[in-house]
C-alpha cells in the first residue's frame, strides 16, 4: 500500500467522521447551505465525468451500474430527508454572515448511519466495478461527486417539501 493510498484512506475516514458528527448536531438551515454545495458537487461531478473519463469507459454495463448507484444514493437521500428533524429558533439568532436563522435541522444518529451506508455503498461498488473491468467510469472522481451530490440534492428537496408542509400546517393552526 502506497503512502498516497494511506493518505486517501485517512482523509476519507476523516470526512466520514466529520459529516457523521454533523448529522447529529443541529445545523442552521439556509437556502445556501441546503442547496449550494450539493448542486456544486453534482454539476462538477457530471462535468468531470464527461470531460475526464475516457470514451471507452462509457459502456452500457458501466452506465447501468452508475445509474443503479445514483438511484440507491437518491433512495438514501429520500430517507435522510424524511428523518430530518426541524426546530424553530426564536428569530433572534444571526449567523456569522448577518443572516437571521429561523430553522435548524439534524438527522441524528440514523442520519450518520445512513451516511456511512452511502460511503460503504460507494466503496463496495468501486471495488466490484474494478474487479469486473468497469472501474474507469464508476470509480472516477466525477462519479463519486455525482453520487454524493445526487444524495444531498435529494435530501435537500425532501427537507424543503417537509418544511413547507410544516409551515403551512403552522399557519393554518394560527
Amino acid at each position: 500500500m502506497t503512502t498516497q493510498n494511506v493518505l486517501s484512506i485517512v482523509l476519507g475516514l476523516a470526512l466520514v467522521v466529520f459529516i457523521g458528527v454533523r448529522q447529529s448536531m443541529w445545523q442552521n438551515l439556509t437556502p445556501r447551505s441546503t442547496w449550494l454545495l450539493p448542486a456544486i458537487l453534482a454539476v462538477v461531478g457530471l462535468a468531470l465525468l464527461v470531460n475526464q473519463t475516457p470514451a471507452s469507459a462509457f459502456t452500457a454495463a458501466g452506465l447501468g451500474l452508475l445509474l443503479v448507484e445514483v438511484a440507491l444514493s437518491v433512495g438514501i437521500g429520500v430517507v435522510m430527508g424524511w428523518i430530518t428533524r426541524f426546530r424553530r429558533l426564536d428569530g433572534h439568532v444571526v449567523d456569522g454572515r448577518g443572516r437571521r436563522i429561523e430553522w435548524q435541522t439534524r438527522t441524528g444518529w440514523l442520519g450518520a448511519v445512513l451516511w456511512v451506508a452511502l460511503i460503504a455503498l460507494r466503496i463496495g461498488v468501486d471495488v466490484w466495478a474494478g474487479n469486473v473491468g468497469l472501474g474507469a467510469l464508476v470509480a472516477s472522481t466525477g462519479a463519486i461527486l455525482l453520487v454524493v451530490g445526487a444524495n444531498r440534492l435529494t435530501r435537500a428537496g425532501i427537507m424543503q417539501l417537509r418544511l413547507t408542509r410544516h409551515q403551512e400546517l403552522e399557519a393554518a393552526a394560527a
